[in-house]
């Protein structure tokens, strides 16, 4: 902002007055609300078609399956709310405080308005469009290779190729970026100020993005019973299965699974196994331009005021600076080009910062090692109002190498400044967190936050999920023949999750936590209940939902439980029409909030943040 701006108030024009260069300009760092929210309207068209064709082969038991397949997506984006930069820049610079630009000029400081014609002159509407496309053709036989004392041999082959296609095009103006360069002071001069960068504030600009990938694969199965009707054996059968998959991007990967399945009796199955499977890259992975981004990095302080490691750890007020490391905090501070003047007061009011993100040509593919064991139990009175129950409880071990993803501005910082205790303990400037942000060199703000695509170290994870099933007419309840009942109740405990973001890094335990980064909330309980009521073509419905309770990740504080409740209907009106009705969120519960949260100071993917909200459909066959 140039200094000889009118809207200047007496007060700063006293303090700008008192700088060695009184006419120099200054930056100025505002959030816009004067032309409105940031509104997006999204629509989605999707069509897909399969086709196929099945049979028998002229031997033994032996069938055939071909298939293919072609889907497309289309999205367009509208979005309102965005500022030009450089219609603020003008509306700043001009002599009259924009007045001679548009009506009443524009004032920047505190919460004013703007006039019709001022909002014309800044606003920008943009519309982004995203075509994706993948084809798929598949053809597998199966059928009876030999015989063994417990049964048949049954075996699967085949084979698949699949392609997919994305093209991303942005609106010019989410594309476009001016020149960064000096702004000049009434001298004519550079005066140390910046004008330029994106054009577009508001939604974060994104570049263009087209590309494709394609891959070959191979696989065979087989079922192979190896015990029967011995004590305590009803029967024992072994699943072996491989894959072989030849990526255009990543070359060729193998994988492979083990599956004992055990009936121990007619009530009582036990089943479990060991898989090794492989994930290749996406395209957005691979090839994503890189792009503007806000991340969040939360605050240095709680509710209560407190210090926690949140926020810029720069910043006075936060736990780095006021821990037992303080003076190495600073120092580090320093290095990275804090100034002497101001490391002793520095604050960062904002939760977000300036990044990028984007795609990584270099990626390989993600391998996970995989074991369960579970079992399942189906009671077998000779009741007929158990005879439908059925419970089933397994336990997983998930340990994921090469992880696609991106280390977040807060794991960033984190890292950096040695939160852990282990990822920096000499609070090296040259550490391999520091080197991922920048600090701009006028403000000390954190800048140019790079969250680019990377294969990270390991996550591992494990847990038990439990169901019950149970469905029964009410006349085996001696409730007389009115209609019928449907139990359903899933649970998932959480044992563990941890990430390490690079080898020889510490495992961070994230299992009952939530924080300010995107898809890093993890309920160490979650739970799904329903009970459904039929009679004839009526259906009614009451879903439970819940979400357990979590920490607040470096925090002392805590988010409860939250319970939703869902109510359904459906009417079979005829034999191929079906008219369905129901109420999400029934009791309007509103999501769990803190400060920072992700977005609105909650959670969108965990919490229901639209409220009690109505619905209807109808499903015709023909």
């Amino acid at each position: 902002m140039p200094s000889t701006n009118p809207f200047i108030t007496a007060d700063l024009r006293e303090f700008l007055d008192a700088r060695p260069d009184p006419t120099a300009s200054f930056g100025l760092n505002k959030r816009f609300n004067a032309i409105g929210g940031r509104l997006a309207r999204d629509s989605t068209t999707v069509f897909q078609v399969t086709a196929g064709l099945r049979g028998d082969l002229p031997f033994g038991d032996w069938r055939y399956d071909l298939s293919g397949q072609y889907g497309r997506v289309d999205n367009s984006t509208e979005q309102s709310g965005n500022v030009s930069r450089s219609a603020v820049q003008r509306l700043l610079d001009d002599p009259t405080g924009g007045a001679s630009l548009c009506e009443g000029g524009f004032n920047p400081f505190g919460l004013t308005t703007l006039s019709k014609s001022c909002i014309a002159y800044i606003n920008r509407n943009s519309k982004n469009s995203t075509l994706s496309e993948q084809t798929i053709f598949e053809g597998t036989i199966q059928g009876g290779l030999f015989q063994l004392p417990a049964g048949q041999v049954r075996v699967a082959l085949g084979a698949q190729y699949r392609e997919d296609s994305f093209a991303f095009r942005p609106d010019s103006g989410l594309s476009q970026s001016n020149p960064i360069v000096p702004h000049l002071g009434a001298d004519g001069l550079p005066d140390g100020g910046r004008i330029g960068g994106v054009e577009v504030a508001g939604f974060n600009p994104v570049q263009p993005l087209t590309g494709s990938t394609n891959s070959t694969e191979f696989f065979v199965e087989a079922l192979i019973p190896v015990v029967t009707d011995l004590p305590l054996i009803k029967r024992l059968e072994l699943t072996l299965g491989y894959r072989y998959s030849d990526y255009s991007t990543i070359g060729g990967v193998q994988a492979y699974k083990a599956d004992v399945d055990w009936t121990v009796f007619d009530s009582l199955r036990v089943r479990g196994g060991i898989q090794r499977a492989v994930r290749a890259p996406s395209i957005g992975e691979l090839y994503g331009n890189r792009d503007i981004s806000s991340p969040q990095i939360g605050g240095p302080v709680n509710a209560q005021g407190a210090p926690v490691f949140g926020g810029d750890p720069c910043d006075i007020r936060g736990a780095y600076r006021n821990g037992p490391d303080a003076a190495q905090v600073r120092q580090l501070c320093l290095a990275q080009g804090l100034s002497a003047a101001a490391v002793d007061s520095y604050v960062f009011n904002s939760t977000q910062i300036q990044g990028f993100v984007g795609g990584n040509v270099n990626l390989k593919e993600e391998t996970a090692d995989t074991w369960t064991v579970g079992a399942v139990y189906r009671p077998n009175f000779g009741s007929a109002l158990f005879s439908r129950l059925s419970a089933s409880i397994d336990y997983y071990s998930i340990k994921i190498t090469d992880v696609v993803g991106s280390i977040t501005a807060t794991n960033q910082l984190q890292g950096c400044f040695n939160a852990t205790g282990v990822t920096n303990p000499t609070y090296d400037v040259n550490n391999g967190y520091c080197q991922l942000f920048e600090r701009d060199p006028l403000t000390g703000n954190v800048i140019n936050s790079l969250g680019l695509q990377q294969n990270l170290a390991t996550l591992k994870t494990s847990g038990i999920d439990l169901q019950v099933d149970w469905s029964f007419d009410l006349a085996d309840a001696g409730l007389g023949n009115l209609g019928s009942l449907n139990l359903n109740y899933v649970v998932g405990w959480l044992r563990a999750w941890q990430r390490q973001d690079a080898a020889g890094g510490p495992f961070n335990e994230r299992a009952g936590t939530i924080d300010s980064t995107n898809g890093f909330t993890f309920p160490k309980w979650k739970m799904l209940g329903s009970v459904n009521y039929s009679n004839g073509p009526f259906g009614l419905g009451l879903r439970w939902r819940r979400v357990g309770k979590m920490d607040i990740y470096n925090t002392a504080n805590s988010l409860p439980a939250i319970n939703y409740f869902d109510l359904l209907t459906s009417w079979n009106v005829s034999d191929s029409f079906v008219l369905r009705m129901g109420v999400n969120n029934l009791t309007d519960k509103a999501p769990r909030t803190w400060t920072p949260g992700i977005q609105s100071n909650t959670d969108p993917s965990t919490y229901d943040i639209l409220g009690r909200r109505f619905f209807v459909g109808v499903t015709s066959r023909f």
